[in-house]
C-alpha cells in the first residue's frame, strides 16, 4: 500500500476485511482507497432523500449505521439497516433511476463514499463482483428469486472456491475394463472358467442384443454349486441373480455408493440408458468404489457388518464423521453427505437390530413373532442428518396372532429397549422426550398406529398437532417397508375425509416467525444456556420444513421425506410458485451446510449459532436463505385460511 497517503492505505485494509472487496486484490483495493472520500455525519442527518439523483459515489459504512427508508402513500417504511462493512447506494447505478428511499444516519457514522465509475470497470473483469450484487447483497438491491444461487456462487469466489459439486465431482465413478460376460445358454461349468481365467469375482449373462439379464458371483459357486443345489452342467441362468441392477453412466460416485448400500448390493452394471433394455457397457462394483474413495463409506458399512457390538459400531461411526466433514469443506453438496450418512446410520440400526434378535433368541425370546419395521422419524426420518443428534424413532409391527397381543408387544419392546441402548453407546443420545421406540406409546402394531394417526388427524389439539410434525416424517429404516406404505395409504386417506386438519397444521407451522429481526438481526436467544445465539433449527430449518411437509401432504405426494426434494417435487405440481419453492430447496442445503460446519467446529448438535462470530458474506448469504421463510408462510396462512381458526 502506498505509505505516502496513510488515510488512502487505512481506508483499503478496512475494505479487504468486507466482501466483494478482497476480490479487488491489493493494487486495485489501493487504485480505490485513493479516491474515496470520507464522511461524518450525526445521528437525525440525512444522506440522501428519496427521489434524489445519485452522484458518481456509492457508499460503505465504515462505523456507525445507517436507515434505508422508504415512504409510500405518506408511511414510512423501514427497509433496512446498514452496519459495519455494509455496502449501499448502488441500486441506482444499476437500473439508471433515482433513489427509493432516503438514507438517515442512526448514530453518529463514518462513511467511505466509493468512485463508481472506477469499481465498475472491474465488474466484467472479475465475476466475483457482479455475483455479489446479483445476491443482493448491497444493501436496499431488489430481492430477486435466483439471488441464492449468485450469493453461494459469491461466497466460492470469495474463498476462492470453483463452486458447490457432487460428491461425484470429487473422484468419477470407476468403471471395470473389459465386461467379462457370456450367453444364457452357457454352462456353469464353463461360466465357472470364465472367472478363473479372467481373475474377476463376477460374470454377467447377456442377451443376443447384450442387454444383461442376470449376474453369477462367487458368493453363488460357494453357497450354490459346492454345496449342490446347482449342478455344473446346468446353464448359468440356474444360477444367476436376475434382475441385475443398472445405471447410466451420468451418475456420480454419491448415487452410486447409496444404492448399493440400500439395496446390500456389491456389483452395478453400466448400460447405455441406465436401464436393463439397452446393452452393457461396464461394470462397477463397490471395492472399486472403496479404492477410488480412499476412506469408503462401502467399506464403513463392510466394516459396520462385521461388528460385535455397539461400541464397535460408534468408533466406525465416528470415522465416517470425519470423512463427512472433509467433504462439506471441499464443497460437496449437503444432500449428497446427508444421503450418504442416512445409508451408513440405516446399516447401524440394521446391525444393531441383528445382534439384540440374535441375543434375544439366544435367552430364549425366539425370532421376532411377526413382521415388523424400524422406524426413523424426524431429521433421520428426512434424510437430513449429517451429524449425530438424539434420537428419534419408532417400531411398527405387522397384527399379533389372536391371543399373543401382549407377548407380541411385550418383545418389540424388548427388542427396541435393547436397539435405543445400542444407538446410544454408539452416539446417538436418548431423545429427551422418549420418542423413541422403547417408549410403549411408540410401539404399536399396525392397527394401533392407524388408530393414533386418526386421533391426531380427526381431534387436532395443540399436542396431536405437534407429535404429527415428529411421526409422519417417518422413514423405514430396517425391516418391512409394506408396514410403512400402509401407513402412508391410511394417513392420506383420513386427511382427504377430514381437511380441517390441514388447516391446524399449518397454523401450528406459523409459530416460528421469520428468523431476521426488525433491523435485519438475527433473532437470538433472550435467556438460558444459548443466550445471544441464533437457533439455526427452531428459527430457520424447522420453518421449511413443517412447510414442505404440509405442502406434500396436501398434493398426495407419497414417498419424499428430504425437505428439498419434498420442494422440488412441490414446484413441479404448482408452476405459479415454482421459483419459490426452488429458492426454498436451495435456502433448506445452505442451512443444513451451516449446521453440520458449526457441529463438526464445536463438537455439538450445530443447533446454536453465534451470528457475531460469522463473516459478512455468511450473515449476508444465510439472511437470503431465510428469505423463502415469509413468502411460503403467507402462501399457507391464505391458502389453508387460518385465520379463520379459533
Amino acid at each position: 500500500m502506498n505509505d505516502r497517503n496513510p488515510i488512502a492505505t487505512r481506508i483499503a485494509g478496512f475494505l479487504e476485511k468486507f466482501p466483494p472487496f478482497p476480490l479487488l486484490g491489493e493494487e486495485r483495493l489501493r487504485q480505490l482507497a485513493d479516491r474515496t472520500r470520507v464522511h461524518y455525519h450525526q445521528a437525525g442527518e440525512l444522506l440522501f432523500k428519496q427521489g434524489d439523483t445519485p452522484g458518481d459515489g456509492f457508499f460503505v459504512v465504515a462505523s456507525g449505521s445507517v436507515k434505508l427508508i422508504a415512504t409510500k402513500d405518506s408511511r414510512d417504511e423501514l427497509i433496512d439497516v446498514c452496519d459495519e462493512g455494509d455496502v449501499f447506494g448502488v441500486r441506482p447505478k444499476f437500473v439508471g433511476d433515482h433513489y427509493i428511499a432516503r438514507a438517515e444516519f442512526s448514530e453518529e457514522t463514518i462513511l467511505y463514499e466509493l468512485s463508481w465509475k472506477l469499481f465498475s470497470s472491474w465488474l466484467d473483469e472479475i465475476p466475483g463482483l457482479a455475483l455479489f450484487f446479483a445476491a443482493g447483497f448491497a444493501s436496499g438491491m431488489p430481492v430477486v428469486r435466483e439471488q441464492l444461487v449468485h450469493g453461494q456462487a459469491a461466497r466460492q469466489a470469495m474463498e476462492g472456491r470453483e463452486g458447490e459439486h457432487p460428491l461425484g465431482e470429487l473422484h468419477s465413478p470407476p468403471v471395470k475394463p473389459g465386461l467379462l460376460h457370456c450367453g444364457a445358454e452357457t454352462s456353469v461349468a464353463l461360466g465357472a472358467g470364465m472367472m478363473r481365467d479372467h481373475n474377476s469375482p463376477y460374470l454377467l449373462i447377456c442377451d443376443a442384443q447384450n442387454r444383461p439379464i442376470g449376474i453369477v458371483t462367487d458368493t453363488d459357486l460357494r453357497n450354490r454349486v459346492v454345496t449342490g443345489e446347482v449342478g455344473v452342467d446346468e446353464p448359468v441362468t440356474a444360477l444367476m441373480s436376475a434382475p441385475v441392477h443398472c445405471v447410466s453412466p451420468d451418475q456420480t460416485v454419491a448415487a452410486l455408493l447409496i444404492r448399493m448400500l440400500r439395496y446390500k448390493i456389491h456389483h452395478l452394471v453400466l448400460t447405455e440408458s441406465g436401464r436393463p433394455d439397452s446393452a452393457a457397457i461396464g461394470m462397477i462394483t463397490d471395492h472399486d468404489l472403496l479404492l477410488s474413495q480412499g476412506q469408503s463409506p462401502a467399506a464403513l458399512v463392510s466394516a459396520m457388518r462385521q461388528a460385535t457390538n455397539a461400541a464397535q459400531l460408534g468408533r466406525i461411526r465416528s470415522q465416517a464423521d470425519r470423512l463427512f466433514e472433509e467433504w462439506l469443506m471441499r464443497d460437496v453438496r449437503p444432500g449428497d453427505v446427508a444421503a450418504v450418512t442416512t445409508a451408513l446410520n440405516d446399516a447401524l440400526i440394521e446391525r444393531l437390530i441383528a445382534l439384540a434378535i440374535n441375543d434375544m433368541r439366544q435367552g430364549g425370546w425366539g425370532h421376532p413373532p411377526v413382521a415388523y419395521a424400524w422406524l426413523s422419524l424426524g431429521s433421520e426420518g428426512r434424510e437430513e442428518q449429517i451429524v449425530r443428534t438424539d434420537q428419534d424413532n419408532a417400531l411398527v409391527y405387522a397384527q399379533p396372532l389372536a391371543g399373543q397381543e401382549a407377548a407380541t408387544k411385550k418383545y418389540f419392546l424388548e427388542l427396541a429397549r435393547r436397539v435405543n441402548e445400542g444407538l446410544a453407546a454408539a452416539g446417538f443420545e436418548d431423545c429427551p422426550a422418549d420418542m423413541m421406540a422403547r417408549n410403549p406409546d411408540w410401539c404399536l402394531s399396525l392397527s394401533e398406529w392407524m388408530d393414533q394417526f386418526g386421533r391426531w388427524i380427526h381431534t387436532p389439539d395443540p399436542r396431536s398437532v405437534m407429535l404429527t410434525t415428529i411421526f409422519f416424517d417417518y422413514r423405514v429404516a430396517s425391516g418391512e417397508n409394506k408396514l410403512a406404505d400402509r401407513l402412508t395409504e391410511y394417513i392420506f386417506g383420513e386427511i382427504q375425509k377430514d381437511q380441517l386438519f390441514m388447516s391446524y397444521l399449518a397454523r401450528n407451522a406459523l409459530q416460528n416467525p421469520p428468523p431476521l429481526g426488525f433491523f435485519r438481526n438475527f433473532l437470538v436467544e433472550k435467556a438460558g444456556a444459548h443466550h445471544d445465539t441464533f437457533d439455526i433449527k427452531a428459527r430457520a430449518m424447522m420453518p421449511l420444513a413443517d412447510a414442505a411437509r404440509i405442502l406434500t401432504l396436501y398434493h398426495r405426494l407419497p414417498g419424499v421425506n428430504n425437505t428439498p426434494q419434498r420442494f422440488l417435487r412441490i414446484a413441479q405440481k404448482e408452476s405459479a410458485h415454482r421459483l419459490l419453492f426452488e429458492e426454498a430447496a436451495r435456502a433448506y442445503d445452505l442451512l443444513m451446510r451451516y449446521r453440520a460446519r458449526q457441529a463438526f467446529g464445536k463438537g455439538d448438535s450445530g443447533r446454536y449459532i453465534d451470528p457475531r462470530q460469522l463473516s459478512k458474506i455468511d450473515r449476508q448469504l444465510l439472511r437470503s436463505a431465510f428469505q423463502p421463510i415469509s413468502e411460503l408462510q403467507e402462501l399457507l396462512a391464505v391458502r389453508f385460511q387460518t385465520s379463520q381458526l379459533r
